[in-house]
């Protein structure tokens, strides 16, 4: 890595050398404009065949002046690209010794505290065993006491269970006789409900039926009473005319005659009218009280009806009363038991946590003396960890070393190069730039 660097800064340009160039280049330009001003004084004095000749030269020597200046811009790019791409190679070499550094340095702190551990473990080995040993018999008794205990409690959680699931068929076999007359009344019930609501559509329409046959009645007689009501004003207004007649100093007998002729008629109407009324009241009699009958049947059959239904309801009340009683009291037994069985099984799960608490310090004590015992009885690993973390320790000081050495070669080469790197930039900016402008001008011309 080393001398890959080396030859890289071998080909970055030395600032004397640019410096030299520069001055080179500045004397060529003042001798091209001096040669242009002599050219020019001399045309106004020359032949033309002479100006034409120095005109050619001025071309030619401008021509040569165009041709060098961009020669040398185009190299001063190169050398500014050439920068930048060594600073970058640089910049990797140094990252890459950077991120070695750090992966030896974990390592060799892993090993070391893992060294650590080993001659502690070995210092401390006899109250290790000590302690853990004492450990590893406290777990044991405990872990036997409490699967012992936690055994029992399973028995007896199981024992409730039992004893639950025995309490609720018992209590269902006690609850069957009155959920059965519960449920058969409310058959009941729901039938007398159902007959009751039949019975007022019927006997609403029985109703309907005799304020149909009344009305009938009514409106044919009040008719056929208007009719024979006015025939007997007009017979009374006859009569009261035949009165005045007949009392009157000159009698009319042929107009008392035909009054007299008009009552007979008149009378006789009056008759037809009342035998008509008599008739419509005995035609609709039948009807009238065909209806009143079949209405007072069915008022009769509504007032069982409800009843009946006020029965059946009092006789589900009862049922349901007496099962949700019973049922009630069934609960309450039950949920006594049912308390003790969650007691007994959050007990059976605090048993079971402490159990595997212990079960899990045992494994912790046995895994403590076993590495004592595996330390304590291979002290040659002890003595290869120390070997490696020698040779991881001379392998993290060398990288230490190298990644120095490269942040120095990168900090050197990026000063050296930085006006390269900064001509190569400002010239690619400036070529993006004019690029966009072109584009834009190119679109602004579709």
């Amino acid at each position: 890595m080393a001398s890959r660097t080396i030859v890289m800064d071998d080909k970055l340009p030395d600032k004397a050398d640019q410096k030299t160039n520069h001055a080179v280049d500045q004397a060529n330009q003042k001798t091209h404009r001096k040669t242009d001003l002599d050219a020019t004084k001399d045309t106004h004095t020359q032949t033309p065949a002479a100006t034409e000749d120095t005109f050619s030269q001025v071309a030619a020597s401008a021509a040569d002046t165009i041709i060098k200046g961009t020669q040398q811009t185009a190299t001063t790019v190169m050398e500014g690209f050439e920068a930048v791409k060594q600073v970058r190679h640089a910049s990797k070499q140094t990252q890459f010794a950077r991120e070695r550094y750090k992966q030896i340095k974990a390592e060799l702190n892993e090993q070391q505290q893992y060294l650590q551990h080993r001659e502690y473990i070995e210092e401390s080995y006899d109250e290790i065993v000590r302690d853990q040993t004492t450990a590893l018999n406290e777990a044991q008794n405990v872990i036997e006491r409490l699967t012992q205990r936690l055994e029992d409690e399973q028995e007896a959680t199981h024992d409730i269970e039992t004893e639950f699931q025995e309490l609720q068929n018992t209590n269902t076999e006690d609850l069957r006789p009155y959920k059965k007359l519960m449920e058969t009344s409310r058959e009941q019930l729901e039938a007398a409900e159902k007959n009751l609501s039949e019975i007022k559509r019927v006997k609403k329409l029985a109703q309907e039926q005799y304020d149909d046959a009344v009305t009938r009645r009514d409106e044919q007689a009040q008719s056929a009473q208007r009719s024979a009501q006015r025939t007997s004003r007009r017979l009374d207004e006859y009569n009261d005319k035949l009165a005045k007649l007949i009392s009157s100093p000159k009698k009319d007998e042929k107009t008392i005659a035909q009054l007299q002729k008009s009552i007979s008629k008149e009378e006789q109407t009056f008759r037809q009218m009342q035998q008509e009324i008599d008739a419509i009241i005995q035609q609709n009699r039948r009807a009238v009280e065909n209806a009143q009958t079949h209405l007072y049947t069915q008022n009769n059959s509504l007032e069982l009806a409800q009843q009946r239904c006020d029965e059946a309801k009092q006789a589900f009340d009862e049922h349901k009363k007496s099962h949700d009683d019973l049922a009630g009291q069934k609960r309450k037994g039950e949920s006594k038991v049912q308390k003790r069985l969650n007691e007994a099984a959050q007990q059976v799960q605090q048993t079971q946590k402490e159990l595997d608490d212990w079960r899990a310090q045992k494994k912790d004590a046995q895994a403590l003396l076993d590495e004592a015992e595996d330390i304590h009885n291979t002290p040659e690993k002890t003595e290869e960890l120390r070997e490696e973390i020698a040779d991881i320790q001379a392998a993290f000081t060398v990288q230490e070393r190298q990644l120095k050495i490269l942040e120095q070669r990168e900090l050197k080469l990026r000063e050296k190069t930085r006006q390269q790197r900064g001509v190569f930039i400002g010239v690619s900016v400036a070529a993006a730039v004019i690029i966009v402008l072109i584009l834009l001008f190119l679109f602004r011309i579709i």
